[in-house]
């Protein structure tokens, strides 16, 4: 099997794909990727990974993401340095992982997991969601996410389409512009006939403020930004799809991108990962390369920008492997907090973090965070 370069610095990357078994194929620009791509046969390519740097870059992610067969190939960003700025514009642009592009290490451990991965059409288990959007490029993007989520999807394109759609068929899920017009009335109109529908909202960063406030008690009702990464909307519509009865978890799980260290207790050298959310008790690491269940670990992450690196230890409860999406989940692991280990200064900066981030959240009134649960405790 092969790995799909797009870079025109090879750096360690053919050993670090040979010593992971994986044959490397380099390509010089995005056209010549795309057509490498559409010309593979079924399993032919493993993994792609893409230069952060490389001209087109993210216009080649947009249209990867944006294919019904590619849409789930795992694909690693290469970036300068380890920060969390360049991997959550990673995450954003859509690919699963990042790595510093000269650790060929690290390199091979993402990927020494995916020879043999077969790309697949998630099965639909979630019902039908209507996306509505007018940019007809966005609105197929997320539409191939809803259906990775496992909905079955049907479009819009106006506020107009979206009411009669909505009022014409039965939908599980909604998910919408605010651009189309008035959300709120919106919600409104299509609950007169569906009271339980539950909606997502994409908005401009400017306009996030202003649209939690329009939207204030809309139960089953989430915003997003449209420059997150669209693990955010994905993480809204798990945590809509699973409203209802009791909340079985200790506390609220909350969306928080940060840079994380990661370590089996005692091993060096330390991985580095991006969280996807934290709750009280513990956190989920994405990554291409997750650790095994039962597995303590040791994590060094920032909760606020403002604060100091902490030290925290763990044990990994559960993960999700590439191609494995449980729900809407990315690849990654799911870490709970072992207080009795934790240096009690970390756990008490970590833990103070949480409850600030929690109160201000609660203040912006983001009721599909704040939604009980069926789900049995997790730490996704």
């Amino acid at each position: 099997m092969h790995a799909l370069v797009l870079s025109h610095a090879s750096w360690g990357i053919p050993d670090a794909c040979r010593r992971a078994r994986l044959e490397p194929v380099f390509v010089g620009d995005p056209a010549e990727a795309r057509t490498h791509l559409d010309h593979a046969e079924p399993g032919e390519i493993a993994c792609v990974l893409v230069d952060a740097s490389a001209p087109g870059a993210h216009r080649f992610m947009e249209w990867l993401r944006s294919h019904p067969r590619l849409l789930s190939l795992p694909t690693l960003f290469l970036v300068e340095e380890a920060t969390t700025d360049a991997f959550v514009e990673a995450h954003a642009a859509g690919a699963d992982d990042a790595v510093v592009r000269t650790d060929a290490t690290m390199i091979q451990r993402r990927i020494a997991s995916l020879k043999g991965f077969r790309a697949k059409r998630p099965d639909v288990t979630q019902g039908r969601a209507l996306v509505a959007i007018s940019d007809s490029r966005e609105r197929r993007l997320l539409g191939r996410y809803v259906r990775w989520a496992g909905f079955d999807p049907c479009f819009a394109e106006t506020l107009e389409e979206l009411l009669a759609r909505g009022s014409e068929r039965h939908f599980d899920l909604v998910v919408a512009s605010a651009d189309l017009g008035d959300a709120r009335s919106a919600v409104e109109t299509l609950r007169s006939e569906r009271p339980d529908l539950a909606f997502v909202w994409t908005t401009r960063d400017e306009d996030e403020a202003a649209l939690r406030e329009s939207l204030a008690g809309l139960p089953r009702v989430a915003v997003t930004r449209r420059t997150a990464p669209i693990d955010h909307l994905l993480f809204h519509v798990n945590e809509l799809m699973a409203a209802s009865g009791t909340d079985g978890r200790d506390s609220r799980r909350l969306l928080v991108d940060t840079l994380c260290a990661y370590r089996p207790s005692g091993i060096r050298p330390a991985a580095v990962g991006l969280t996807y959310n934290l709750s009280r008790g513990g956190l989920y690491v994405r990554t291409l390369a997750p650790l095994p269940v039962d597995v303590e670990v040791w994590l060094e992450l920032r909760p606020a920008r403002a604060l100091p690196w902490t030290h925290l230890r763990g044990v990994v409860r559960w993960r999700a492997l590439p191609g494995s999406r449980r729900g809407a989940t990315p690849p990654g692991f799911g870490v709970e907090l072992l207080p009795e280990l934790c240096p009690a200064r970390d756990l008490g900066i970590y833990r103070d973090a949480y409850d600030a981030r929690l109160a201000r959240e609660r203040r912006l009134d983001t009721p599909a965070s704040s939604l009980p649960t069926s789900q049995p405790r997790d730490l996704r």
